[in-house]
């Protein structure tokens, strides 16, 4: 199975196909789910690398995660129990970091963006310093970023240290 069977390519035939044939209330739908409130490091081009970044559980019966900071990201073992990896930050974060200051060098006309998360706000001056254009979503629309099907652990949920301050 190639990885473009699960996450399709779209072309500008298709896209332009969409505008002409969707519905307003299809378009309507849409603009709701990827309302953005900010882009940050904005920049022109015909082509976009993009990637989202979000910690969520991988599945909809593992309980919610604290709400993220830099710190609980690079030591979440503790916190956040998962079959994800262990350390988002490392497997996650840097990648796109290392990832985009090297494709910037070697292909300086692409635009690197980045769909952020509500909850990962702390990210954006790292991300535009690695060259990262980021698309912030709007603060609160669809449960601060959540999944639309999931509920949010009202008992029982493990908590960031004290010191840690939630966002």
């Amino acid at each position: 199975m190639s990885w473009t069977e699960i996450f399709p390519v779209m072309d500008d035939d298709m896209v332009e196909r969409y505008q002409q044939e969707a519905s307003t209330q299809d378009k309507e739908t849409l603009r709701q789910h990827f309302a953005v409130a900010a882009i940050h490091n904005q920049r022109k081009s015909h082509h976009v690398v993009a990637t989202s970044l979000f910690w969520k559980p991988a599945a909809i019966a593992e309980p919610d995660y604290p709400i993220p900071t830099r710190e609980l990201m690079q030591d979440a073992e503790g916190y956040a129990p998962s079959s994800r990896f262990k350390n988002p930050w490392k497997h996650y974060v840097e990648p796109v970091f290392e990832a985009v200051r090297h494709l910037s060098e070697i292909r300086p006309e692409l635009v690197y963006r980045v769909y952020l998360a509500n909850d990962l706000s702390f990210l954006i001056p790292d991300l535009v310093e690695a060259g990262c254009e980021v698309y912030h979503r709007l603060r609160g629309h669809r449960d601060s970023g959540r999944l639309p099907h999931r509920r949010r652990r009202t008992h029982g949920s493990r908590e960031a240290p004290s010191h840690q301050t939630p966002l």
